[in-house]
């Protein structure tokens, strides 16, 4: 498994994880696409799909 974060890989091997778990609760805060528009919700659905740097949007 490769746990990726800003400027960070992290590798485990299967053979170390002990156990694992599926959540009750999805990780999304509760409500966050209500406050969002059709786009900012497409666009963070492809954002969510790709694991290319994606480029920030200009001012």
């Amino acid at each position: 498994m490769t746990l990726r974060l800003i400027g960070q890989d992290t590798v485990i091997a299967k053979s170390e994880i002990l156990s694992r778990e599926k959540s009750p609760i999805s990780m999304m805060p509760e409500g966050l696409l209500k406050a969002r528009t059709t786009d900012e919700v497409r666009d963070l659905l492809a954002y969510l799909r790709t694991t290319a740097q994606v480029p920030l949007p200009e001012p």
